[in-house]
């Protein structure tokens, strides 16, 4: 059986400079995982994991969870429409699932 939480945030001020740099560094990987995309013209998620996982976990500061999060997130984008280049606004929603947020 699969639950659902949701929950409320609140993050004391530090924290919340964290998760918007968090946030931020995302949504830049996002964008740069969405021109690799583009250009290879690779929109299935198992070879965008192949090409982009690796190269993000080493050069990013994202966990390697949250690295395969932003992998799925640029390919549900291109699975809406493989027409246009998609590109992500900086503070942009980022799902967290278990794995990357515990409390």
């Amino acid at each position: 059986m699969k639950l659902t939480l949701k929950i409320k945030l609140l993050p004391t001020t530090e924290q919340a400079e964290l998760l918007l740099k968090s946030i931020n560094e995302a949504n830049k990987v996002c964008n740069a995982m969405s021109d690799i995309t583009w250009e290879g013209k690779i929109f299935n998620q198992y070879k965008i994991h192949h090409k982009c996982y690796h190269p993000f976990k080493k050069t990013s500061q994202l966990s390697a969870q949250m690295v395969v999060r932003c992998i799925s997130k640029v390919a549900d984008a291109y699975k809406i429409d493989k027409k246009i280049k998609r590109i992500f606004r900086p503070l942009g929603g980022i799902s967290y699932d278990n794995r990357i947020l515990t409390y």
